[in-house]
């Protein structure tokens, strides 16, 4: 079941109750780094020693100034879980969840 694809990623955050300005989410498109992959998730202003690609190697990496940005989004549930793990662990809240679908 965790591997199980996740094809609507926005429908999933939902249905966990990821809501954009709640909880972890706080985040702001205008923050993200030039190499953010559009989609949902997003990392705006994360903290650049925090846990976003120790816990969300998949779909996190570090760019050219040390900090985490979203290379991809999200294919499976267990991807998802991922992330918000790393949300939740980011000090600042600065994961996004309402980001740029072009």
């Amino acid at each position: 079941m965790e591997y199980e694809a996740l094809w609507e990623v926005a429908a999933a955050l939902a249905q966990l109750g990821a809501r954009q300005g709640e909880g972890d989410s706080h985040g702001r498109w205008d923050d993200t780094r030039p190499w953010n992959t559009p989609g949902p998730l997003y990392c705006g202003d994360v903290d650049n020693s925090g846990p976003g690609t120790y816990e969300a190697p998949n779909i996190n990496f570090i760019d050219e100034e040390g900090f985490p940005v979203t290379f991809r989004q999200l294919a499976n549930w267990f991807e998802l879980e991922q992330v918000l793990l790393a949300a939740n662990h980011d000090p600042f809240s600065g994961y996004g969840v309402d980001g740029k679908r072009q």
